[in-house]
């Protein structure tokens, strides 16, 4: 799976931003959240995704995930993950993220 694929695909909501840290770690921010408060985190793999919200985000999307993926896959330094196979399923939780009224 391509990352860049969901990096144009974030650009598409006026209420995001993105910004891509050491080990392709991508950070998908709320632009009424300051980034303190939390954001969406993804990290492509040859063949999946890995999704973790941070900080207020995980209130708002935590549910969604779980719904949709079930329990969480793992947790890393205290964060729960999902693994996500299909890019259609990232955009969804991403287009979710945009149009939260935070």
């Amino acid at each position: 799976m391509k990352s860049h694929d969901i990096d144009k695909f974030v650009t598409e909501f006026p209420t995001l931003r993105l910004k891509i840290n050491k080990g392709e770690r991508h950070r998908i921010m709320h632009k009424n959240l300051r980034s303190k408060d939390g954001s969406l985190w993804f990290q492509p793999y040859s063949y999946k995704f890995r999704l973790y919200p941070t900080g207020l985000v995980v209130s708002h999307l935590g549910p969604v995930l779980r719904e949709k993926f079930g329990s969480a896959h793992g947790q890393d330094m205290g964060r729960d993950y999902w693994y996500v196979n299909q890019l259609d399923e990232v955009k969804e939780i991403v287009k979710a993220f945009a149009e939260l009224k935070i």
